[in-house]
């Protein structure tokens, strides 16, 4: 679904301030000015290569391919909260992934190069939020929600108030005060 909306796109020009902001990356080593998005710069400036130069195509390749693994994210989560529910429920994980795919506000972040900031920092947010409520042991679900978070922030400050989300599923079995301090520790750390 995912490559039938997006696919037109990929064969779109620069648009806004793209170009801008990959030639200062690629040319002069600066980020935009108040901003720290290393992952994200660093992904422009890996699709600046593999392209060898401005192909605006192979930059929107990968925006729309972060956005449908982000979309599978949501999917997987919604599957990993819905198996716990009555079977009635169980489409829709599908219905919520489908929705993300095709929300026309989700579009900004796909077809603006420069905002693909955002498009990363949902796929690794919801990575966060599925690893948090898996059946894996504490320390992994702990690491890999916090590993996520962590790249989640150094693409898109959107994503500064998953912890609070992560803590406040019931999914991810935080009870007692003791396994609250260490995951709230824990994502002060990351922080």
């Amino acid at each position: 679904i995912g490559a039938i909306v997006y696919f037109p796109l990929i064969f779109t020009g620069l648009a806004s301030d793209d170009f801008e902001i990959i030639y200062r990356l690629t040319r002069t080593g600066m980020p935009a000015e108040g901003f720290f998005r290393p992952l994200s710069d660093a992904s422009l400036i890996f699709n600046f290569s593999l392209a060898g130069g401005y192909e605006p195509w192979v930059f929107h390749l990968f925006n729309v391919l972060v956005h449908i693994g982000t979309a599978v994210m949501v999917f997987l989560f919604g599957r990993s909260i819905s198996s716990d529910t009555e079977t009635g429920f169980r489409h829709t994980p599908i219905l919520a992934a489908v929705l993300f795919l095709s929300y026309p506000f989700h579009s900004e972040g796909v077809v603006w190069i420069s905002g693909r900031g955002a498009v990363m920092a949902a796929f690794f947010g919801m990575a966060a939020l599925t690893v948090s409520i898996s059946r894996i042991g504490l320390a992994m679900r702990l690491a890999g929600a916090c590993t996520f978070y962590f790249l989640g922030l150094l693409c898109y400050e959107s994503v500064f108030p998953l912890p609070l989300m992560v803590m406040l599923l019931p999914q991810t079995r935080i009870t007692g005060k003791k396994t609250l301090t260490l995951w709230a520790g824990a994502f002060a750390l990351t922080l």
